[in-house]
């Protein structure tokens, strides 16, 4: 093959004249040399001119000679074609020396040159037949190629694809499932356009049951068959585009789907189609979804999912439309509908409370109360209902019986929202009690007899956060030294101190116990950034000091904590 290399073109230019040269130079770089093959010392070729002409050189380190079956050549003169052959042949020996000298897969492509096309096509389908996988995408490539698939063909490789009741659990064998899926969904779209769109719905359609039954049996919670069901999604709706239907087959054919078995299998109805469907479609779904709502009987309470679903799936429809709208009175009547529990009457309360429908709120409110069920522990209550029935008296003109029925709230939920209520409904009745100093002498009372109780830290967490939101931070620091409060209220209060180092630095130390106490690197990593938040605080020779006893004091309550101190140790040299 080096031999290749005496091929100059001054010898060219000697054997076909420069006019031959330049016209064969031009053949070669358009591309026009098909098919060369040597075999000995023969070279064989075709050229594409105003004909396809047989081309034969013969080469050898002493000459080179040519022939051509063209009109110019007459056989025996090296003509054009000759040239451009022979500028082919060159290009391609000298490509093949570099790839003999490259890397591995340099190497790999060089003996592979050496093949013929029938060798290297035995070699192909040897490892195309061996790999399952690789076997099933060569069968589509070569019967989309041959033009063997027709719709009918298409179905039987969907079916093949995504066989059922295969019981599978393991991630591996889920992905291995829906990889497998991949190349029939890719066949599919590649031949959307070439079927007829009826028979492209059919078949995406047929897809996608097929999926949906598989996962009866297959546990797919790794979520592989995501992208599949993506892709499908998207060819429903690309051939959708292609029906010629009007807006009011279109709809009703969605609604079918959107009422059936295999709704989850497809795009979001109405949303996901609604450029297809326009502004005449989408008012065509809004108002037949209207027409199947108020044909439905109020829901009788104690009702089943079964009997519940048609309501659910209506409503949620007609809510997200009433919602886009702003349209509150419209998703009352739907709740009118449907509400059969507390909690339903409560959201109509909340609802009549936008508008300012208070007729409407007493009588919901009503309704609430007789379906209450006390819940089983009084501090986890919400006090859905009794919040409602403090705005209503308020509305009557009643703040003394609100301020009454507040103060039963905060007693309950200790919540710093409920407290500040407490204290503008004490404003604005004018009462002569100082409700803060009521809650919170309450709140120190309750600690007081149960501070030996799990649940004494509720009412010293309470304290806390009533203190800090009054800005208190001395009786803060007090109750926080004096009782057990939540992780979370002591790295607040320690930030709220900022301006109060020698008293915030010790709380650092409390953070960093919590974390200690983690037994893991990770919780250690933590205790030591809280340590290096504290020093930050440290600006002034007091706080400097404070931070130093901290730290030591730090050092000594967890020496046995080896990891904990190294970590620290490198952090505080």
């Amino acid at each position: 093959m080096s031999a290749a290399g005496n091929i100059t073109d001054e010898k060219l230019i000697a054997l076909a004249g420069e006019g031959a040269f330049e016209r064969g130079l031009g053949y070669f770089e358009q591309g026009r040399v098909e098919n060369w093959r040597k075999k000995g010392n023969t070279i064989t070729a075709q050229v594409s001119g105003s004909e396809l002409y047989q081309v034969t050189l013969t080469h050898t380190r002493q000459r080179l000679e040519g022939y051509c079956d063209c009109p110019a050549s007459e056989s025996f003169d090296f003509c054009k074609h000759c040239v451009a052959t022979a500028l082919q042949y060159r290009e391609d020996n000298s490509r093949q020396a570099k790839l003999e000298d490259g890397s591995a897969e340099q190497r790999i492509e060089a003996h592979l040159n050496t093949f013929s096309k029938q060798e290297l096509s035995q070699q192909l389908l040897e490892l195309i037949l061996d790999d399952p996988e690789q076997r099933q995408q060569w069968s589509i490539k070569a019967d989309v190629a041959l033009n063997k698939m027709d719709a009918k063909q298409i179905k039987k490789r969907i079916t093949a694809a995504i066989p059922y009741n295969k019981q599978l659990y393991r991630y591996a064998q889920v992905r291995n499932y829906f990889k497998q899926v991949g190349p029939v969904v890719e066949l599919l779209e590649q031949q959307l356009l070439q079927l007829e769109a009826g028979s492209g719905l059919q078949l995406v359609e047929y897809a996608l049951l097929r999926i949906q039954r598989a996962l009866e049996s297959i546990d797919d919670s790794g979520g592989f068959r995501l992208d599949v069901v993506a892709q499908l999604q998207n060819l429903h709706h690309a051939v959708l585009w292609r029906l010629d239907w009007d807006k009011s087959k279109l709809v009703a054919y969605l609604q079918a789907l959107d009422a059936g078995p295999y709704t989850d299998m497809y795009p979001e109805f109405p949303h996901a189609y609604g450029e297809l469907l326009g502004e005449e479609g989408m008012a065509l779904v809004y108002n037949a979804l209207q027409a199947e709502w108020d044909a439905l009987p109020p829901l009788r309470p104690g009702a089943g999912w079964e009997q519940r679903y048609p309501y659910s799936r209506l409503e949620h429809l007609l809510r997200q439309q009433a919602e886009e709208a702003g349209d509150t009175r419209a998703i009352i009547q739907l709740l009118q509908k449907t509400a059969t529990e507390e909690r339903h009457f409560l959201e109509l309360c909340d609802l009549c409370l936008e508008v300012g429908d208070w007729e409407q709120v007493e009588r919901y409110l009503s309704d609430a109360r007789e379906r209450h069920r006390p819940e089983r522990h009084p501090w986890n209550q919400e006090y859905r209902l009794e919040r409602r029935e403090q705005r209503l008296l308020v509305h009557r003109g009643k703040p003394e019986q609100a301020l009454e029925l507040q103060w039963r709230i905060f007693q309950g939920s200790l919540a710093v929202e409920d407290y500040t209520q407490l204290l503008t409904l004490a404003a604005k009745s004018k009462a002569t009690e100082d409700y803060g100093d009521k809650a919170k002498h309450w709140l120190r009372q309750k600690l007081a007899v149960a501070e030996q109780n799990q649940f004494s830290t509720r009412y010293a967490d309470a304290l806390l956060e009533i203190t800090m939101a009054e800005h208190n931070l001395g009786l803060a620091l007090e109750v926080c030294e004096q009782h057990p409060v939540a992780v979370g209220l002591i790295a607040k209060l320690a930030r709220a101190c900022r301006d109060l180092p020698e008293a915030a630095i010790p709380l650092y130390a409390r953070l960093v116990a919590h974390e200690v106490q983690g037994g893991k690197n990770a919780a250690y990593r933590r205790g030591v950034d809280w340590m290096l938040e504290a020093q930050e605080l440290a600006t002034t020779e007091p706080s400097k000091r404070v931070f130093v006893e901290t730290l030591q004091g730090v050092r000594e309550q967890f020496k046995g904590k080896r990891n904990f101190i190294q970590f620290l140790n490198e952090a505080f040299h």
